[in-house]
């Protein structure tokens, strides 16, 4: 059986990045060493940029197909709405985002993003409403409340108050492990990327 590992890719902001912790914290190299644990061979390759937003990943978009990936974890839109982008115009672009990538057949999985809790919660819960609506247009897995375990339980974030601490990415790896999970199994091949799924 191909054993080859699944290449990932993680893009986004400064959320995949890891702004403000050891490379080793950073939610793409957390994410990979938990998906070992669990038998599957993978490579994560964080392509995450601070302070970025869709626009910019629109900009560098044409990158992404020279990584071959057998997957792409798209996060992405908070600078957005937090820089008083209108929902509507990130919604808009999150799914040219997608449109491109699955135009490229790169299957995507689609982080579901919350604002945070600023005091605004007629924005937040519009912003929170892009991340269903996009990945329904376009009939791709949504990976629900990416952010949602930073502010489950105090001192998951940085002194800003918005990006993870190593505690903080840690709880948000432990959280999307398992639709990360499904979403490999649902790939194309996943069979002989992932030992575990064993088909007749």
């Amino acid at each position: 059986m191909d054993t080859a590992p699944l290449h990932i890719v993680a893009l986004g902001d400064s959320l995949t990045e890891g702004f403000g912790v050891a490379p080793g914290d950073a939610y793409p190299y957390v994410l990979q060493q938990m998906l070992e644990d669990d038998g599957i061979a993978c490579r994560l390759i964080n392509l995450g940029v601070s302070g970025d937003t869709c626009r910019g990943v629109l900009a560098r978009l044409d990158t992404i197909p020279g990584w071959s990936p057998d997957l792409v974890i798209l996060e992405i839109g908070v600078n957005d709405i937090l820089m008083g982008r209108w929902p509507e115009r990130i919604q808009a672009d999150l799914g040219a985002i997608v449109q491109h990538l699955v135009s490229w057949r790169i299957p995507v999985a689609l982080a579901g993003m919350q604002m945070p809790p600023l005091g605004d919660p007629e924005t937040e819960t519009a912003f929170a409403a892009i991340y269903p609506a996009v990945a329904q247009a376009f009939r791709i897995p949504l990976i629900a409340d990416f952010t949602a375990p930073l502010w489950a339980v105090p001192n998951r974030v940085q002194y800003d108050g918005l990006h993870p601490n190593a505690e903080g990415y840690r709880a948000i790896c432990a959280h999307i492990r398992p639709a990360v999970i499904g979403v490999i199994r649902r790939l194309p091949s996943s069979s002989r990327k992932d030992p575990r799924d064993k088909k007749d």
